[in-house]
């Protein structure tokens, strides 16, 4: 359940931030794109960190933890942006939600890999990217299906909840605003050209608009964020299996075997 509440604020972030770079700063579409590598860049590095710092601890729960508190306070900050913030703030606040988003996101296939029996883990982490499900029959594999559902399934729905909740939110706003204004026409605009069909006052109320239903998918995805905090106390508080030491004492084992019976 981890990943389908952190993937709520993953692609509404990655969908929405290049809307609200484009719209309410004017910007282009490379410029958006330019302003979201923080995120993007932070989230990697998070990713990183928590695969070799889990793989050295070899616990899950504290950085599971730690990664949805970073995460939420980012996304706390991303949610006061407005028509007038700088640049300066926006990309800390990227930088701090992206670090949080990444450290927690691999953290389930990490749990996957290392609960699965060593002869299963490459057909485990195989069945989640290949979509299928029903193959484990214990309590792990009813963890890997909701795994596999929450990774698979969150995209399509989440981004079809934020662009109505856009949609719904902005529209509202227009009408109260600005009633002279033809909502269909702000919407067949789109966000990239706002600035330049629209000037003036009606402008300013366009933005408006615009930030009004931003601001609410934030909300949402700071909603998933908040929610990722409860659902990492679900994770139990213990070390992973070392396979690794297993199988060297598997080994030495037969080895003894060997040299007793020869003896």
């Amino acid at each position: 359940m981890f990943p389908f509440s952190s993937n709520s604020a993953f692609y509404q972030m990655i969908f929405y931030l290049p809307i609200y770079f484009q719209s309410i700063h004017g910007q282009s579409a490379i410029t958006s794109g330019v302003n979201t590598l923080p995120f993007l860049a932070f989230f990697a590095v998070g990713a990183l960190s928590s695969g070799g710092i889990v793989m050295k601890t070899r616990y899950l729960q504290p950085y599971q933890l730690a990664s949805a508190l970073v995460m939420t306070a980012g996304m706390a900050l991303i949610y006061t942006f407005d028509i007038n913030t700088p640049k300066a703030r926006y990309i800390g606040a990227e930088i701090l939600f992206g670090i949080g988003l990444g450290f927690g996101n691999q953290i389930p296939l990490t749990a996957v890999q290392g609960l699965s029996k060593p002869e299963d883990i490459t057909s485990s982490t195989g069945i989640i990217f290949s979509k299928l499900s029903n193959v484990f029959n214990d309590l792990h594999g009813g963890l890997l299906t909701l795994e596999l559902a929450c990774q698979s399934g969150s995209a399509a729905y989440f981004i079809l909840i934020a662009q109505s909740i856009f949609a719904n939110r902005m529209l509202h706003e227009l009408r109260a605003i600005a009633p002279n204004l033809i909502p269909g026409q702000v919407l067949a605009v789109g966000a990239s050209d706002i600035h330049k069909v629209f000037t003036g006052e009606e402008l300013n109320l366009v933005l408006r608009s615009y930030m009004a239903g931003i601001k609410d998918v934030f909300a949402f995805a700071l909603a998933g964020s908040a929610a990722a905090v409860l659902l990492s106390f679900i994770v139990p508080f213990k070390r992973l299996p070392n396979h690794d030491k297993k199988k060297i004492d598997g080994e030495g084992g037969e080895e003894n075997s060997k040299n007793t019976g020869s003896i």
